[in-house]
């Protein structure tokens, strides 16, 4: 696995960034690394500076957000980088992308509850390279598709910031 870096890695980096660790599940991320057997190195990150917190998710093979069912800066970030995001989304939260003209990136790994995450980590593990090539090629498609419509973005992130 490459990261953006340029640095081969084996296994794969997980980078966890928070500024709360029990709200952006923390804990749960490191169960699950545990239960993966090597298949993944992990580090979080947080109390860095923007620019080094960015950085650091550059650096990464996929990226965490969390599991409250809507996504935030994180996942927006690793995005733009071209990442996969490991996250939880509500209905509420698809509905509404879905009602501003937003799809779900295709880089997007949506988990339903957030016991999926070691099976979900496994398996993006077991797809090697092609499988981060295909987020990637599907996080610039969807930057392509969505990111250049800025008035579909701003009404959507004021949905975002009032709910």
């Amino acid at each position: 696995y490459q990261g953006s870096d340029g640095l081969e890695r084996s296994p794969p980096l997980l980078v966890h960034p928070y500024t709360d660790r029990g709200l952006k599940g923390h804990e749960q991320v490191l169960s699950a690394i545990g239960t993966c057997a090597g298949a993944w190195d992990m580090r979080p990150v947080t109390g860095l500076p923007h620019a080094e917190c960015l950085r650091q998710m550059d650096e990464a093979t996929a990226v965490v957000d969390h599991f409250q069912g809507y996504f935030g800066v994180v996942a927006m970030e690793a995005t733009a980088m071209l990442k996969p995001v490991i996250l939880r989304l509500s209905e509420l939260t698809i509905n509404a992308m879905a009602r501003y003209g937003w799809s779900v990136p295709g880089n997007w790994i949506v988990l339903e509850t957030p016991g999926q995450l070691p099976d979900r980590l496994r398996a993006m593990a077991a797809g090697g390279a092609g499988f981060f090539q295909s987020c990637r090629v599907a996080a610039w498609e969807w930057w392509r598709e969505n990111g250049r419509n800025a008035t579909k973005a701003q009404r959507f992130m004021e949905w975002l910031t009032r709910n």
